[in-house]
Order: C-alpha cells, then sequence, then structure tokens
C-alpha cells in the first residue's frame, strides 16, 4: 500500500551507560548517515554561534538505534521516538529536538506535524539554548505557527494529555491497514487522518504512565 509523508522512528540512548550495555560503544551513531539528509537545517543562532555550541546541553545523546536498511530506504522523514518521564515517572512533557552526533533531529509528534503540513521547522536559539520553535509555509515564510517550549532551553513541549489512551484513541488492527480490509465506515473516519502504527502488547515493555492513564500506549 502506498502512504504519504511515512515518519519512520528511532529511538535514542541518553546516557554513555546505555550506550555500553547496548554493545554500540564502538559506534554509537551508526547508520545515522543515512539520515544526515534529514536532519533539521532552518537554525536560528545569536550573533555568531553554531550547534556546537550546544553539544553539552540537555539535549544531547550518546547513542541511536536505527532502522534496519531495508526499512529505512522507504521513506525520507526520520524522527526519535525516546522521550523522558518527570521524578515520578508520569510523563507530562515531550522532548521535541535532539542532538545526535552534532547534528540536530526532531522528535516524532514534531516531524509528523510538519509532515502532514508541508512545513518547515525552523529553530530559534538564544544564548542558554532553544528559545522557539516554528512550523513555517513553504509558501509564504510570514504564515508560521510557533510552538510553546520551555524557558531553560531544553525544547521541551508541556503535553496537554486529551485523557485515558483506550477511551481517547480510536485503535485499528495493523492486519487491517496490511490487507486494505477496511469497512465503509472505517475508510471515512480513517481518510486524512495521521496513523500511529505500534505494538500493544503489554509484553514490549512499551507503555508509560500519563496523568490520566497508567499504562499507554
Amino acid at each position: 500500500r502506498n502512504f504519504e509523508n511515512v515518519v519512520l522512528g528511532f529511538f535514542y540512548m541518553k546516557s554513555k551507560w546505555e550506550v555500553e550495555r547496548s554493545g554500540l560503544s564502538d559506534n554509537p551513531f551508526k547508520h545515522i548517515d543515512t539520515m544526515e539528509n534529514y536532519q533539521i537545517e532552518i537554525m536560528i543562532f545569536p550573533q555568531n554561534d553554531e550547534l556546537e555550541a550546544y553539544v553539552d546541553s540537555s539535549m544531547n545523546v550518546n547513542g541511536f538505534v536505527s532502522n534496519v536498511s531495508s526499512i529505512a530506504a522507504s521513506t525520507d522523514h526520520f524522527a526519535f521516538f525516546s522521550n523522558e518521564a518527570d521524578e515520578d515517572a508520569i510523563v507530562r512533557w515531550t522532548s521535541l529536538l535532539a542532538i545526535m552526533d552534532g547534528k540536530l533531529f526532531p522528535a516524532l509528534p514534531l516531524k509528523v506535524a510538519a509532515a502532514a503540513m508541508e512545513r518547515d521547522i525552523v529553530v530559534f536559539f538564544n544564548e542558554i539554548g532553544v528559545e522557539s520553535i516554528s512550523l513555517v509555509s513553504r509558501e509564504d515564510d510570514s504564515d508560521s505557527i510557533d510552538i510553546p517550549v520551555d524557558f531553560y532551553g531544553n525544547s521541551r513541549f508541556l503535553i496537554n494529555h486529551r485523557g485515558p489512551g483506550y477511551e481517547t484513541f480510536a485503535q485499528i488492527s495493523l492486519a487491517d491497514a496490511y490487507n486494505d480490509t477496511f469497512s465503509d465506515k472505517a475508510k471515512g473516519f480513517l481518510k486524512d487522518s495521521i496513523l500511529l502504527v505500534g505494538a500493544t502488547a503489554t509484553g514490549t515493555n512499551d507503555q508509560r504512565p500519563s496523568p490520566f492513564d497508567p499504562a499507554l500506549n
């Protein structure tokens, strides 16, 4: 099946300990060259600064795990889905940017929004880090959607949770998507929608508590 603007997710490792445990110490950014053309390129810095000035910030990560090459070759869009919970393990914020091997990459929600709306991601830096993020129209640069981030330069966005996962977001079968066996009603519901594909099995250990749900997929 053909889908437009497919964004392929990957995860990063924040600490050097995670990199060592994963056996990637020798090459923690293996295959990042396959994604270099898809990093964020529009960045506005104060004075004569460059991204290198911010590599010691909380946005910097020490390694990542890419998709296998056959899957990675299927799209032109990549973004990370890693995130850090608060001290009580509740996910209230999402990090929108990460510096990987000296390059700036977007988080999955930021990249999906940009791809769906066909806008460019523009990042504004100040002396301490990220000051603001905008989604700018490719036809008219005065048409801009500003995304509020934290005041500490960490590119963190406070999530406006909509409610419990299963009660708020429709769940559909991957088999129906793969085999194109949706009913006419389901097809109408899915038209022009953003579809997130992921595992929901408890054993995958990919569930996170939110303010509304103790195990949000």
